[in-house]
């Protein structure tokens, strides 16, 4: 049986405050907001359950953070009825959005809210956001927000200009100068590394020929190396760190290994909005930035001999990506594009593993899992639940559609009126034939939008007649949970991870979810 009060505390630690130092892991800001968080729940609840949502390095001002569109859909699905929150900037720094959550949202679905350090509980009397220091208090945040985020990007790109190195992440091969921080020195262990992929291409391998020989003789990954030096424990998929094809092309295509430092690549049109990518023409090159691992002749060269193969294709990400998972080494599948598509593991290429998913086609899997996810759904639901339920809502649309019926024929029937009662007042004299004419072309226009408007309302309700005659079929059903075809959302919500052996899927499935 679950406890009346469930809790959910949220932490967050911006972009910023990384940039003045924090440590990331586990950084000390976190672990001090959920020491606060904890202590005040402990003080002031009993008999609760909690549960922690976190945002590690993201910026507050939008809602665009994984840790925080996970608390809204448990508080959407009322898994939550209390939220926590260090103060009222760790939840958003966009003060309008703020307070929406605050004075309509959370009051509106039975959500209390407390922001420990502005002294807030809208639980109490005394809570209510027309205290004018609430929402200024927001306010003063948001404009922080915004003017720190210009004030720190300002300095790096003053930084990156004097020819300083200020990314927190490293290019592999390369280390922070202990007395210079700014400054990139030669990480020898994984220079040679670099040196070599950059040799084997020259002498005629592949990406995929350079990452099969790495593996097998057991060279070190980015990932490996980098793991190995922080005391945070990294389990990779399948238990082992590989080499792939795509490392290898990162690393070849790398300007950063001739010596120069490339900046200013991507650009956001609005403050913690999506990155964009801006013409190649249009980057910013620092050059003889810092020592080469190969010389100039020899990355061009490379880059004349690899060629531009491949160009990226837009469109949406299929429902099944990053859900099939290998059973032979546990990697995630990836898609591969022809004239029909399918699904492999790059495991099989790039380490020589036999027992890897050598091809699965996606058409097949799709109907396959779209099958499962029916059955599923029709053990899972009360069926004769959800038949009324669509029922009662194809009844209250056809209610409505009458409703704007009618009332759009009194409209037209009042008009007709006022058309009469006009010509009258032009007859006798009462209206001039300006204003005659002019209230008879107005009204006109009016009924003609008001028939256009009913014909629309009839094709609506021949629609709704239609759908409440359906059978009770499956097909119907599936269509009427969504189900009549495969998306993203649907594979998201039930299906945690799909086990493919050779043609056979065993779909694990996200059980809380029926």
């Amino acid at each position: 049986m679950r406890k009346e009060i469930r809790i959910a505390i949220y932490l967050r630690l911006s972009r910023q405050e990384e940039e003045e130092g924090i440590k990331r892991d586990e950084s000390g800001s976190i672990s001090t907001q959920r020491k606060l968080l904890c202590s005040y729940v402990e003080e002031h609840f009993q008999d609760y359950e909690l549960e922690e949502f976190l945002d590690d390095g993201y910026s507050g001002t939008n809602f665009e953070r994984p840790g925080v569109k996970a608390l809204l859909k448990a508080a959407g699905e009322l898994a939550v009825n209390c939220i926590v929150v260090k103060d009222f900037s760790r939840f958003s720094r966009d003060y309008i959005e703020l307070g929406t959550y605050i004075d309509q949202i959370f009051p509106f679905m039975g959500i209390r809210f407390i922001s420990v350090n502005d002294h807030y509980d809208s639980g109490t009397d005394s809570a209510g956001t027309g205290q004018i220091e609430i929402p200024f208090q927001n306010l003063l945040y948001d404009l922080y927000s915004k003017d720190l985020s210009l004030k720190v990007k300002a300095a790096l790109d003053a930084k990156k200009k004097m020819g300083q190195f200020v990314s927190a992440n490293v290019p592999f091969g390369y280390e922070k100068d202990p007395e210079d921080r700014h400054r990139l020195i030669v990480k020898e262990g994984e220079a040679g590394v670099v040196r070599r992929i950059f040799e084997l291409t020259q002498n005629g391998m592949t990406s995929v020929q350079i990452a099969r020989r790495f593996n097998q003789e057991g060279i070190g990954t980015p990932a490996a190396l980098r793991a190995g030096n922080t005391e945070r424990e990294r389990r990779p998929k399948g238990g082992r760190y590989l080499w792939s094809s795509s490392q290898i092309c990162h690393i070849l295509e790398n300007p950063v290994y001739a010596g120069d430092m490339v900046y200013g690549k991507y650009y956001r049109r609005e403050t913690g909005g999506k990155s964009h990518l801006r013409p190649k023409e249009e980057w910013k090159i620092c050059h003889n930035h810092h020592e080469p691992l190969v010389s100039g002749e020899v990355f061009e060269e490379v880059q004349r001999s690899r060629g531009r193969k491949r160009t990226r294709k837009g469109g949406a990400r299929h429902p099944l990506t990053g859900k099939l998972v290998c059973a032979g080494c546990g990697r995630n599948l990836r898609i591969r594009r022809g004239k029909s598509f399918y699904f492999s593991c790059e495991g099989r290429y790039v380490s020589g593993e036999e027992k890897c998913v050598r091809k699965l086609d996606g058409t097949a899997a799709e109907k396959r899992v779209l099958l499962e996810m029916q059955k599923k759904a029709a053990e899972a639901f009360d069926v004769e639940r959800i038949w009324e339920q669509r029922r009662e809502m194809i009844s209250e649309r056809l209610r409505r559609l009458k409703r704007k019926r009618e009332k759009a024929e009194r409209e037209l029937r009042r008009l007709g009126r006022e058309r009469l009662e006009g010509y009258e007042r032009f007859v006798t004299g009462e209206e001039t034939a300006d204003g005659f004419w002019t209230q008879g072309s107005v009204r006109k226009e009016r009924e003609e939008g008001l028939r256009l408007q009913l014909e629309e309302i009839k094709e609506e309700l021949d629609a709704a007649v239609r759908e409440c005659g359906a059978g009770r079929e499956m097909s119907v059903l599936m269509d009427f949970l969504g189900l009549s075809k495969l998306t993203r959302e649907q594979v998201d919500r039930w299906i945690d991870r799909i086990i493919v052996r050779r043609e056979e899927l065993e779909i694990h499935w996200k059980e809380k979810e029926f």
